[in-house]
């Protein structure tokens, strides 16, 4: 992410291509795998249909921005900017969720989830300006990026049954 981010700072017509692409097959081999998953395994498990829903989505995200080659690569930033709005009020739902349980995670998940909505909505005030959006999102890209690193090295309590 931080890769591709720096790539549509530097270069932005050839990193927004690259960054679809990226997303395209990663959509799509995700939500194969999420069906391969569903096929072997977790139909047998309690809340496996799950799986299958994610699958199916991810498998339709992913043809659908791999249908998109005659459209103009602004509207392309825009689909991947509203996806950035949806997942950012995803996770900040998901914060007041864990809230509630009191978990010690939801502070960094409702800044994450805060800063996708604000990158959305920055992109929405700056719609007639192609070469801003790109910027945008690649500082949205950068930040997600440096979080969830610093997400990944977060202490995190071990729950042992006994």
């Amino acid at each position: 992410m931080l890769a591709t981010g720096a790539l549509v700072v530097y270069r932005p017509a050839s990193g927004i291509l690259l960054m679809i692409l990226i997303i395209i097959v990663t959509t799509i081999l995700k939500g194969l795998g999420s069906l391969t998953y569903y096929i072997t395994m977790a139909r047998h498990m309690v809340g496996g249909k799950l799986q299958l829903y994610k699958g199916i989505i991810l498998l339709d995200i992913g043809m659908f921005f791999m249908s998109l080659d005659n459209v103009p690569i602004f509207y392309l930033v825009l689909y991947l900017l509203a996806a950035n709005l949806i997942s950012g009020v995803i996770e900040i739902l998901g914060a007041r969720e864990a809230r509630q349980m009191e978990a010690g995670s939801w502070k960094l998940k409702m800044a994450i989830g805060a800063a996708d909505v604000l990158f959305g909505l920055a992109s929405i005030f700056c719609i007639g300006r192609p070469n801003i959006l790109v910027y945008i999102y690649a500082a949205g890209l950068i930040y997600s990026a440096v979080l969830r690193i610093a997400s990944a090295f977060r202490r995190t309590a071990i729950v042992y049954i006994q």
